[in-house]
């Protein structure tokens, strides 16, 4: 096979079909009707020699070489846009660009949320979509569907470039009239009193569980919450306790009504980090995006967590 054999839109086609698994989500994805993306399929079917999706059971399936080719032609789909874009520099005072970003709330309302203040005057044309990290965001990245993930550094995954941006310390948050409180939290109370915690969909561990490791199975975990926002909220009127991260805790002390204790215990830093796939490398657009996060990140300075007194 000669590369002037292929032609370029159905390697896109490809990419849509091998991402989505399926005719006729990768003619949504790509503009087609499903008639037009089947016949697609069944050219690449000549062209390659091999089915590409097949039917397995009750559903659709991508054969080895299929998955072989989806990271090669990822990749290359990625170069060739960017080098037919070459031209187009990214401009932000006038770019109506939209960007994906995979970012738990308490990144969104810490680092997010001062930048995006400023965008709002120096890119006010781009769109900034925040989703929710959880065991898909790796593929989605991969699809380009998402542009970057933000989140601590042990979730990081393989095939993802990476670069740490700020780091931040576990608190222990109550509600500020909570009854079982004294002057310090001890160990016992921190194993005795339910916690409210939090746990990404598929709700496979909770937070506690990485913080924690096997001293989390002696908590009485009592309430599971999916963000930090509403465990914060949740800890109102209660005599329940929660681990967050401290610049959270801070910035909702006030309007959450918190108390805010230092661990009994110790537990490691929080360090986060910003992954991107290698293909967004060349990207302008993206490369200004990343260069904005590492500014905010840099203005946050240090973590300064005052304990709050009965």
């Amino acid at each position: 096979m000669k590369l002037s054999d292929i032609d370029v839109n159905l390697l896109v086609i490809l990419d849509a079909i091998i991402s989505e698994r399926s005719v006729t989500a990768a003619g949504r994805r790509i503009g087609l009707s499903q008639p037009a993306t089947s016949a697609a399929l069944r050219r690449l079917r000549a062209l390659f020699g091999d089915p590409l999706l097949e039917r397995v059971g009750p559903e659709w399936r991508l054969t080895a070489f299929a998955r072989d080719l989806a990271e090669p032609l990822q990749e290359s789909i990625a170069a060739l846009d960017v080098t037919v874009n070459r031209r187009f520099s990214f401009d932000p005072a006038t770019s109506d660009r939209r960007f994906g970003v995979a970012a738990a709330d308490d990144v969104s309302c810490v680092l997010l949320r001062p930048l995006l203040q400023q965008l709002e005057h120096t890119a006010p044309n781009v769109r900034v979509l925040i989703v929710g990290p959880d065991a898909e965001t790796r593929s989605r990245l991969m699809k380009r569907q998402l542009d970057l993930s933000i989140v601590p550094d042990g979730y990081r995954s393989r095939g993802l470039l990476t670069e740490r941006l700020y780091s931040d310390a576990w608190v222990v948050a109550a509600w500020s009239d909570n009854p079982k409180l004294g002057r310090r939290l001890t160990r016992e109370q921190f194993l005795e009193l339910g916690h409210v915690t939090v746990a990404t969909r598929p709700y496979a561990f909770t937070i506690i569980d990485r913080a924690l490791g096997p001293l989390a199975q002696k908590l009485r975990v009592q309430v599971v919450a999916e963000s930090f926002t509403a465990l914060a909220l949740l800890l109102r009127g209660s005599e329940r306790i929660a681990l967050m991260p401290g610049r959270l805790a801070c910035a909702l002390r006030e309007a959450a009504s918190l108390r805010i204790m230092a661990p009994p215990i110790p537990l490691n830093e929080l360090v986060f980090a910003m992954a991107w796939p290698a293909l967004y490398a060349r990207d302008s657009g993206h490369a200004w995006l990343r260069r904005k996060i590492s500014d905010a990140a840099a203005q946050l300075g240090n973590l300064e967590v005052v304990e709050d007194g009965p």
